[in-house]
């Protein structure tokens, strides 16, 4: 029996597919691309409950008083390349242009607003003290540059030359507590929000750690690690993110040493996957799954406390007697899509659970009597702080300055919690 000439090109084009899908897809490599000039500039999306829990001694506003605060955060994070090295290490400058979180707690609606350095406080509708003397401008306008490799290996730190004022004076959530009274501790008790008599909300009778909520939105917002080899879909590695600080900083009250070599201490490890290839906006990503976990002990924040340059402790000094951490555990699990061509990370989707325990070293004792600062701590007495949400990160657009030109992606749409979308 003799082919045609249509049967002869329909087996011809079968077995050209099939020689195609039995051949090894090409591999890859995994690494950033810093460019000096560039701004990568993401939108975010986070949505959860955050859970806290206070001694009843505790000087707050809160104590004794378990919450579930429903959270929903919208921002805009930005990564500014200032120079690359020959070894394609980047200086980086991460900067929060724009936040707002909103919070539901107890019927009491909470929203926090950040625009390019300046920044509100509000409890439904109302301005809560304290607010206007926060130091909004260290979120868009950071004291410190990062050193970041290619693989995403955060090198150290260097100052900001950008930044040619000090911070200004003011912590976002350590304003002083409002003395407490009768009439705040029924409504307390009835699970009402109550301030003492004469005295306006104070920031710190919130339990939202700001700072916390920001470097988890900056360290999701840093290129992930990436092995130094190339990689097939289906294989799998594993990254160790350790952490640089000073010399000499090992947690035993040691004062840095800025001129010498930082050392790293470890923070976590990620098991990796690449699952394949995928569009996203328009552009061909590789999709790699993420599960891992960010682990912080006692010793370990303290060390990370001593790092902070005298600049920021001007501005941002802890009081004598906030909290003091004692355990900071973060589990992640989701996953990225990156553009192996760019060298730019795309998207990121991701399952976030945190748990966070820290020591009350100032307040009352059980009898009421001041608790001294300096006192042991008390495991009964100790704060927990959780969260389990979502975090979704969109690249918007990449800019260059140096040739005054934008390159802008594609409009995209990020899911809500709730099922919705929000327009990019």
């Amino acid at each position: 029996m003799q082919l045609g000439n249509s049967s002869k090109a329909a087996l011809l084009s079968l077995g050209v597919f099939v020689a195609v899908a039995a051949s090894p897809a090409k591999a890859v490599v995994l690494q950033q691309k810093w460019t000096a000039g560039e701004q990568l500039s993401y939108d975010m999306l986070a949505n959860g409950t955050f859970s806290v829990k206070m001694p009843p001694n505790a000087d707050n506003l809160l104590a004794g008083l378990p919450l579930d605060i429903d959270l929903d955060v919208k921002g805009q994070t930005a990564l500014d390349t200032l120079t690359v090295d020959e070894n394609g290490t980047g200086t980086v400058v991460p900067r929060v242009n724009q936040l707002q979180i909103k919070g539901d707690m107890l019927g009491q609606k909470l929203i926090l607003n950040v625009q390019d350095g300046k920044g509100s406080f509000t409890m439904n509708g109302k301005a809560m003290a304290g607010g206007d003397k926060a130091n909004w401008g260290a979120l868009s306008n950071p004291a410190l540059a990062m050193r970041i490799s290619k693989f995403g290996k955060i090198e150290g730190f260097v100052p900001n030359p950008g930044q040619t004022t000090p911070p200004t004076q003011g912590t976002p959530t350590t304003a002083p507590a409002p003395t407490d009274d009768a009439k705040a501790r029924a409504a307390r008790a009835a699970g009402r929000l109550e301030a003492p008599a004469g005295k306006k909300p104070q920031g710190a009778g919130l339990p939202l750690d700001l700072q916390g909520i920001l470097s988890a939105m900056m360290l999701r917002a840093l290129p992930t690690l990436w092995p130094d080899h190339e990689v097939n879909a289906g294989d799998k590695w594993t990254t160790d993110l350790n952490w640089p600080l000073p010399a000499k900083i090992t947690g035993d009250g040691a004062a840095p040493d800025a001129a010498a070599a930082p050392q790293f201490v470890p923070l976590g490890k990620f098991d990796m996957t690449l699952r394949g290839e995928e569009e996203v906006a328009g552009r061909k990503t590789q999709r790699i799954a993420v599960k891992g976990m960010v682990d912080i002990d006692e010793k370990t924040a303290a060390a990370l406390a001593q790092s902070v340059p005298p600049q920021l402790h001007k501005a941002g000094a802890a009081k004598a007697n906030a909290p003091a951490l004692q355990h900071s555990k973060q589990q992640f699990s989701g996953d990225l899509w990156f553009d192996a061509s760019a060298g730019q990370l795309v998207r990121v989707e991701m399952d976030v659970q945190s748990l966070v325990t820290a020591h009350n070293v100032g307040g009352q004792t059980a009898n009421g009597q001041k608790k001294n600062a300096q006192a042991k701590p008390n495991p009964d007495e100790d704060s927990a702080m959780a969260f389990n949400g979502t975090l979704q990160m969109q690249l918007r657009k990449v800019s260059y300055a140096t040739a005054n030109a934008t390159n802008s992606v594609p409009n995209t749409t990020v899911a809500s919690a709730d099922g919705g979308a929000v327009k990019q």
